[in-house]
């Protein structure tokens, strides 16, 4: 659940920014649509989809790391004792949230990636060889596109209109009887269409496209954009089979020969032209001319629109805070870290430190160390992670440093050197308030021990009941009237407290 906690936010903030740059292609694309041909409409749109396939994070860990800066305070910390952060109570639902999501999203791409294995299958199954005919009007398509993969032709019954099949070794499938009414520039007119699929790898785009709308089902901006890369996908290949005056007027009679196919069901990755609505196609055939002749051209949009996506992403990874080495903002990836040092009245000297994990509150490390025989002290955490680490400073201080390390690195470092005030009746602890009555004594030490981070140990001769009412009482003045007032001592080694009968 901790885990889910803390990625929540962070997947958040992914989502935001890539729907911010896809809202921003998606009103390029409303203000530019006549000015641009379909290609590079495709090309917008599929750039805005891929950017939430790259999340911020990525790019952060390529780039160059700054270096960690040291926050030195000098400060009087007489009497001055943090107390441990108390872990925040665990929340299910960010658990159940993401659990939630990552499930639909699986479900999704599941029945996507079953329906379509299961198409593929079932059309080559059922698949017979292309006339020779067919055959050398694809391949006259096929050069012309300059299409060097090798590409399977083949007629289905499944098939309403010329389809391609397949990422890795691509099945161009007719319909078992509609081409036989097609001449030969006619039938090389639609292969060419069914050729540019190939050229531009439609097939493994539409691949992508789905994982990215699955993964991100629930986002509608997708469901926008899936739509508009559906249709321009197909405008973009009767672009290329439409190139001049005669191919258009060639093709546009193929399309006719067609349009019974434009009420077929969409197919999932699956390029075909009998998934767009053929008439808008055509309309966008005869424009294609006029388009051309002042639209930029496509490979320069995809350049223009990659280059603004990668400046995008990492100007956001560059602007999101930082690492900080003391006390961090909530919703910072960086650890909070508090230290200070306390001399208890009986003229002992405690470090102590608190580690939070920002998106959580919860203390990750909360070490505390008693320095009455030496300033210098180390306390490293089970996992290795995190270090506190006491030495002497000028003038009577402790240099206080706290270090957290990931993969052996230290990726975080907070420095303070505090001198501890000589006037031992002047209490600055935390307040703390506290009510009780005919309370057990040694319960009520080991709640301070639980509270300071202290492992306690208690003599068995320590026993007896208290009574006390203590608002907003500094928490060492608390619990050093709690043991003077039932006859206790204590003692530190480490940061383990030994307390004793008088």
């Amino acid at each position: 659940m901790r885990a889910a906690a803390v990625w929540l936010p962070r997947i958040g903030a992914h989502v935001a920014d890539s729907t911010l740059f896809l809202a921003c292609i998606l009103c390029v694309l409303w203000m530019a649509r006549r000015r641009l041909t379909a290609s590079a409409r495709h090309a917008l749109v599929v750039t805005g989809m891929l950017k939430f396939a790259i999340p911020i994070a990525a790019v952060r860990a390529l780039l160059p790391a700054r270096p960690l800066p040291s926050l030195i305070v000098s400060h009087a910390a007489l009497g001055r004792f943090a107390l441990a952060s108390q872990p925040a109570p665990s929340r299910i639902w960010p658990a159940v949230l993401l659990g939630s999501w990552l499930a639909v999203a699986l479900l999704l791409w599941a029945r996507w990636t079953l329906t379509r294995h299961r198409l593929v299958t079932l059309v080559v199954r059922t698949a017979r060889p292309a006339s020779a005919r067919e055959i050398e009007a694809f391949a006259r398509a096929h050069r012309a596109l300059h299409v060097r993969r090798s590409v399977d032709v083949a007629r289905s019954a499944l098939a309403e209109a010329p389809a391609v099949l397949r990422i890795v070794r691509p099945l161009v499938v007719l319909p078992a009887r509609g081409c036989d009414e097609l001449s030969d520039g006619e039938l090389e007119a639609l292969l060419r269409h069914e050729a540019g699929h190939v050229a531009r790898h439609d097939n493994l785009i539409a691949r992508i496209e789905s994982l990215v709308g699955a993964l991100f089902w629930f986002h509608p901006l997708l469901w926008v954009a899936q739509r508009i890369t559906a249709l321009e996908r197909e405008r973009a290949c009767d672009e290329l089979a439409a190139a001049t005056a005669d191919e258009r007027d060639t093709y546009l009679a193929a399309l006719r020969k067609f349009c019974h196919a434009a009420i077929a069901p969409p197919l999932p990755g699956v390029s075909c032209m009998a998934t767009a609505k053929l008439k808008e196609r055509i309309d966008h055939v005869m424009e294609y001319p006029r388009i051309k002749a002042n639209a930029p051209s496509p490979r320069r949009v995809t350049i223009a629109a990659v280059a603004a996506m990668v400046a995008f992403t990492v100007a956001a990874g560059l602007f999101v805070p930082g690492r900080a080495v003391a006390q961090t903002a909530p919703g910072n990836d960086a650890y909070a870290i508090r230290m200070s040092v306390n001399r208890l009245p009986n003229g002992t000297v405690l470090a102590h430190a608190v580690v939070s994990d920002p998106a959580t509150g919860i203390a990750v490390f909360s070490p505390t160390v008693g320095l009455q025989d030496s300033p210098d002290a180390k306390v490293v955490s089970d996992d290795g992670r995190f270090v506190l680490q006491t030495s002497a400073a000028a003038d009577g201080a402790i240099a206080v440093d706290v270090n957290v390390s990931r993969d052996g690195n230290v990726i975080q470092n907070a420095h303070a050197v505090i001198t501890p005030s000589m006037e031992s009746h002047v209490y600055q602890g935390e307040p703390i308030s506290m009510t009780l009555h005919d309370a057990d004594l040694r319960d009520v030490i080991h709640t301070f021990g639980k509270l300071t981070g202290l492992i306690i140990d208690i003599d068995p001769s320590v026993r007896g009941t208290v009574d006390v009412n203590w608002v907003d009482v500094p928490w060492d003045q608390a619990f050093d009237t709690l043991l003077k007032e039932n006859g206790c001592a204590y003692s530190l080694d480490g940061n383990r407290m030994h307390v004793t009968k008088q």
